[in-house]
């Protein structure tokens, strides 16, 4: 008889594992898929990170975090990503976006007037 567990699927390609499987987070994967989402190099042996569902290196992933999170590429001041990322100006948001959300979180804690003058 076969054992009951069922086949384990693969959470990064959605395909069912046969043989030696990885587990990342706790869940399945090909020995194969365990490589990282930007530069598809092997994750065995080093630290991986698991960002947006996606895998990446140690070095990829500072990258992802910051498109996750809208953040400029780390060191540029200027709001541009650093070179490597393709298709997002700025770090994600529009700088429109990004001013609204400045103007907001700047103004909120001003709504109860100017600051009580000394009474003398």
């Amino acid at each position: 008889g076969m054992p009951q567990s069922q086949t384990p699927i693969c959470w990064v390609c959605s395909k069912q594992i046969s043989g030696i499987f990885l587990q990342a987070k706790g869940q399945p994967l090909h020995a194969d898929c365990f490589s990282c989402a930007t530069c598809r190099s092997s994750l065995r042996n080093v630290g991986h990170y698991v960002i947006g569902g996606q895998l990446y290196c140690q070095t990829h992933a500072r990258e992802a975090q910051n498109i996750l999170q809208g953040k400029p590429g780390q060191g540029d001041t200027n709001g541009q990503p650093s070179g490597q990322i393709a298709g997002a100006p700025g770090g994600g948001l529009p700088s429109g976006l990004a001013a609204n959300l400045a103007r907001l979180t700047v103004k909120s804690p001003g709504h109860q007037g100017p600051p009580p003058q000394p009474s003398n």
